[in-house]
């Protein structure tokens, strides 16, 4: 169980897109069952309008970290 556990630290440690994907299929999967979101959201459509925007949301976090390893590469390209 430490091996796998270890493994899949290893996977994510370096790639936070990777974190916030999982993040997003976790949310994902259990929402329909947990009897908890089901009664604060109202119904499934909100859930999965919920887990869309939460998707989204993360989606541009991770994008706007990797268009800046862009900008920086870039710039780092032009002096050399």
């Amino acid at each position: 169980m430490k091996l796998a556990l270890d493994r899949l630290r290893s996977y994510y440690a370096g790639n936070p897109v990777r974190i916030r994907a999982a993040l997003v299929a976790v949310l994902g999967f259990l929402a329909p069952y947990v009897p908890r979101v089901a009664e604060f959201a109202g119904n499934e459509l909100v859930v999965g309008g919920l887990v869309a925007a939460v998707a989204i949301l993360l989606g541009e976090g991770a994008q706007r970290k990797e268009d800046a390893k862009t900008a920086e590469a870039a710039a780092s390209a032009q002096t050399e």
